[in-house]
């Protein structure tokens, strides 16, 4: 499983690229793409911009979680214009202080 590791304080969004197992990014026209970052209380939910929906990548401002430093589980979610739903992958969130 990848690591993204995410800076308290970092106004860079974390970006992940969703891509179908040919490698073609997937076509994200009427879909929403959530975040779900597994937490000791509860799970976390951040939606996520689409700048193109051709290119497949979702940015993410985690910042909106005000996470503590730790690792933790993250899943990416995406519901499709017919309201399906899919994982579309998962990660681990690493959440560091600044210094």
């Amino acid at each position: 499983m990848a690591t993204e590791t995410h800076t308290r304080g970092d106004t860079r969004p974390i970006v992940v690229n969703l891509l179908q197992e040919d490698g073609t990014p997937y076509d994200l026209s009427g879909c929403t793409v959530a975040l779900h970052v597994n937490t000791a209380a509860a799970c976390l939910t951040v939606f996520g911009t689409v700048p193109d929906v051709l290119l497949g990548a979702v940015l993410f401002d985690v910042n909106a979680l005000d996470l503590p430093p730790r690792a933790r589980r993250a899943t990416v979610e995406v519901t499709w214009s017919d309201g399906t739903q899919e994982n579309a992958g998962e990660f681990v969130l690493n959440t560091v202080e600044r210094c």
